[in-house]
């Protein structure tokens, strides 16, 4: 029988937490917790395991979270942006999943067996990668225990990561083997590589097990986090230097900001209200970059001083002046937006209804910071050839 006492590691989830828990395996060692039955048909099989009358066995298994607060009267919360029982992205670079689980003791009798400890647990893990600041990435793995009572001890916690797919171990701050009545917590890198121009997934993972001396299997089955992996690439343009990595699932948004760039924000703040879209796709094909100029600003002629002809959608994208007809450009002058494009070559936005595309123009600073931008944007997101991403306004 174990008394459970975390000292120093009562942690960020509170003391409630930790008097709980003692409360629980004090009640049991007094006897006033019952070992209580729990049936179970074959009593000669039990999780996984050829087991004889009399010997205990060591069981752990995923649970829900609604699950272990019946259970425990614990209500772990789900740390923000992670999901639970799942992967979720968080970021262009970033990804979390937290679970809860449960090591069971298990002693087989006829008729049947007799649950005689457990301890309730949750596990959060998180990875992020570098972008195209590095080709690396690291995943971290955070044990706590929420709740144990019975025959746990002396049971140990033994988390590894793995490398599974285009990785090698860079480094670490090592999860290491320890009680698994105490919190543990710890770092794996891994880098990557692979050809010039190519893209390949890469995938690291953690997994644990129990290790029980006293039971008949003394080690359990392996619990894996099932990271599903990440993208990389050699393949961003003008800087095939270095491979990066990215959660290519989650769609970057580029931000317009009005203060920035007031004249380049309000063509497009226009050009999106009358039905140009707002998600794009890039292009890296120089050839189709060069259409969708010429067709939307191939023809302008005579601009006005310190001016320059800006196009939207972008001339880098799929949505470009060459892929699609219905180009407009706009004389709009409202308290909202005024704005006047000087672009006679094209009809205005009131004139037509075929409006994919636009042309105006606009002080040539803020056209080449604007698209200084959109260049720095696909860099550090490394959108490549058909990533989609969206283009949203800011003051």
């Amino acid at each position: 029988m174990v008394l459970y006492d975390r000292e120093s590691n009562v942690d960020r989830r509170g003391w409630l937490r930790y008097a709980r828990m003692c409360v629980v395996l004090l009640l049991t060692a007094t006897g006033a917790v019952a070992l209580g039955g729990s049936a179970a048909a074959a009593p000669a099989a039990v999780c996984g395991e050829s087991v004889a009358a009399g010997e205990t066995v060591g069981c752990l298994t995923i649970t829900g979270s609604s699950t272990m607060a019946a259970k425990t009267g614990v209500s772990a919360a789900v740390p923000p942006g992670c999901g639970a029982n799942s992967w979720t992205l968080t970021s262009r670079l970033g990804a979390c999943q937290w679970f809860t689980g449960v090591y069971s003791v298990v002693q087989v009798q006829v008729p049947n067996n007799i649950l005689v400890g457990e301890i309730y647990f949750s596990v959060v893990s998180v990875v992020g990668t570098r972008g195209s600041a590095g080709d690396y990435w690291h995943q971290t793995f955070e044990y706590d225990p929420e709740m144990a009572w019975g025959y746990v001890a002396p049971t140990e916690l033994v988390p590894f990561g793995e490398c599974f797919q285009a990785c090698s171990y860079m480094g670490t701050t090592p999860v290491l083997r320890g009680p698994a009545l105490a919190s543990a917590s710890g770092t794996q890198l891994f880098s990557t590589s692979g050809p010039l121009g190519g893209t390949w997934p890469a995938r690291s993972d953690f997994g644990f097990y129990f290790y029980h001396p006293g039971t008949v299997n003394q080690v359990t089955n392996t619990l894996w986090l099932n990271y599903p992996g990440h993208r990389c690439d050699n393949a961003l343009p003008g800087y095939q230097t270095r491979p990066g990595c990215v959660q290519a699932g989650w769609q970057p948004t580029l931000s317009i900001s009005q203060a920035r760039y007031p004249n380049y924000f309000n063509h497009i703040a226009s050009s999106q209200t009358v039905g140009t879209p707002k998600v794009l796709t890039r292009t890296t094909d120089d050839a189709i970059q060069s259409l969708n100029r010429t067709i939307s600003c191939g023809q302008s002629t005579g601009l006005p001083a310190g001016y320059t002809c800006d196009e939207y959608p972008f001339a880098s994208t799929w949505e470009g002046a060459g892929m699609r007809p219905g180009g407009f450009t706009m004389s709009v002058h409202t308290k909202r937006l005024d704005i006047e494009c000087h672009v006679g070559w094209l009809p205005k936005h009131t004139q037509t209804t075929n409006r994919s595309w636009s042309a105006c123009m606009i002080p040539a600073i803020e056209n080449s910071t604007g698209g200084g931008d959109l260049g720095e944007f696909y860099r550090v997101n490394r959108v490549l050839n058909r990533d989609a991403f969206t283009v949203a306004l800011a003051p």
